[in-house]
């Protein structure tokens, strides 16, 4: 266990959300008869901002779409609050809520409006094609 960030912001983390985990033998990977545990977990925690930045004079230009989209679609994952950070995501560790995106891009793309949906920005920096070809993920059909 990680200790929580020092903020001024902790002192109002409440450990009131007890959770109970099933103990795992090690030997057989299933669940260990009889071997609940409980941790008491923190909620209400605030964090400072996330600043993510993307250096596109790394990548060339004619890839500088894609490296945007990509990172979009990770940053679209945390907005939609479908994945976390940290151990234990998948107990609902880790959460994250996006509460505002600020974002800044080269005057070659499509400006971001926090008027429009993160997803809708995407579709409009792929431009031409749908988002998941442009990504490389479109299926070919048989």
């Amino acid at each position: 266990v990680r200790p929580l960030p020092e903020t001024e912001d902790i002192a109002e983390a409440e450990w009131s959300r007890d959770r109970t985990h099933v103990g795992i033998d090690r030997w057989t990977g299933g669940a260990s008869d009889g071997r609940l545990f409980t941790v008491a977990e923190p909620q209400g925690v605030t964090w400072e901002d996330l600043d993510i930045e993307l250096d596109l004079s790394r990548v060339g230009h004619d890839q500088r779409r894609a490296a945007v989209l990509i990172c979009g679609v990770a940053i679209g994952q945390l907005v939609d609050g479908t994945i976390g950070f940290g151990r234990g995501t998948t107990r609902g560790l880790g959460e994250v809520e996006v509460k505002r995106l600020k974002v800044s891009v080269p005057g070659d793309l499509p400006a971001y409006s926090p008027d429009q949906t993160w997803w809708s920005w995407l579709r409009e920096v792929a431009g031409e094609g749908d988002l998941p070809s442009v990504l490389g993920l479109a299926r070919e059909s048989a």
